[in-house]
């Protein structure tokens, strides 16, 4: 098994290899080719620092070879520091203040990491693109899992500044998607804001507060969920 299993990061990623077979030698290889049992040798925990394609091969004395693990690992590169961060839970950091812009894309399974949960708060972020820039597109990802109390936001509002003071809305809508809708699913809210000239960038997620009346849960807080904020 190769940990951690979400498929980016920003600066480094420590990855371990496991095998459920005791005593197994475990080989891998990261240029993309098969490992044999001739590869180097798995002796630790390994760190990332570029995109990598890992492959890994456990063996065990007497017995078959397992077959062969892949995942790949892509390096992204940050649009900018979040100067404004939001109130998010403790519980769910989703990797701390920069989490939003660190490239590091949450799946469906909440569990595995990279998303950031706002339990019964909305979310209110502020981008800094590093200099005034003309934009294209702005978007942010979300996460709705109403089993485990996660929805996804009621409305969504975009606003850009070019000096951090005075803002102007550019986008406000909702996702479209029922809360009712059962399962785990990942959507992104984009706008299109072609030739708009934007250093600051502010992100607005109103949480649906508590969980509704036809909801197991029903009065409880609910959580919201999102990982990737992107500007282009």
């Amino acid at each position: 098994m190769v940990a951690p299993s979400r498929p980016s990061f920003s600066d480094s990623l420590v990855v371990t290899l496991t095998s459920g077979t005791s005593g197994a030698r475990i080989v891998f290889t990261t240029d993309g080719s098969d490992p044999t049992p001739s590869s180097t040798r798995y002796s630790g925990p390994m760190t990332l620092r570029s995109t990598t394609t890992l492959k890994a091969l456990a063996l065990a004395s007497g017995q078959h070879s397992s077959g062969i693990m892949e995942a790949s690992f892509s390096k992204t590169t940050r649009i900018g520091s979040v100067v404004k961060p939001g109130v998010y839970s403790r519980q769910y950091p989703g990797g701390g203040d920069q989490a939003v812009v660190d490239g590091v894309r949450g799946v469906e399974d909440f569990r595995v990491g990279g998303w950031q949960g706002y339990e019964g708060n909305d979310l209110e972020t502020v981008i800094d693109l590093g200099s005034a820039r003309t934009t294209q597109k702005v978007s942010a990802t979300f996460l709705q899992d109403n089993n485990a109390w996660i929805f996804f936001p009621l409305s969504v509002r975009y606003e850009v500044s070019e000096d951090g003071v005075s803002y102007r809305t550019v986008f406000e809508g909702g996702t479209g998607i029922s809360p009712e809708k059962e399962g785990a699913m990942r959507h992104t809210v984009v706008s299109r804001v072609d030739g708009t000239r934007a250093r600051y960038v502010r992100v607005t997620a109103r949480n649906i507060g508590v969980c509704p009346p036809w909801h197991k849960g029903s009065g409880g807080k609910a959580w919201l969920f999102v990982d990737e904020i992107d500007v282009e």
